[in-house]
C-alpha cells in the first residue's frame, strides 16, 4: 500500500476563498521536493509543496 502525503490548500475563484485537501503519492511528493529544491520530509519542503 503505498504512502500519501496530505496538504491543505486555499482555492480562490471569483473572489470567494476556499480551503480544501489534496492528497498526493509520497514518492511525487518527494520528487515534487527535490525539483523545488528542498529536502524532503523537510517542513520546509512540505510548505513549497502546498504552495506550487
Amino acid at each position: 500500500m503505498a504512502a500519501h502525503i496530505r496538504y491543505h490548500i486555499k482555492l480562490t475563484r471569483s473572489g470567494a476563498t476556499t480551503r480544501t485537501t489534496i492528497s498526493l503519492d509520497k514518492i511525487v511528493s518527494d520528487l515534487l521536493s527535490v525539483a523545488l529544491g528542498r529536502l524532503p520530509g523537510s517542513k520546509e519542503a512540505h510548505n513549497a509543496v502546498r504552495l506550487y
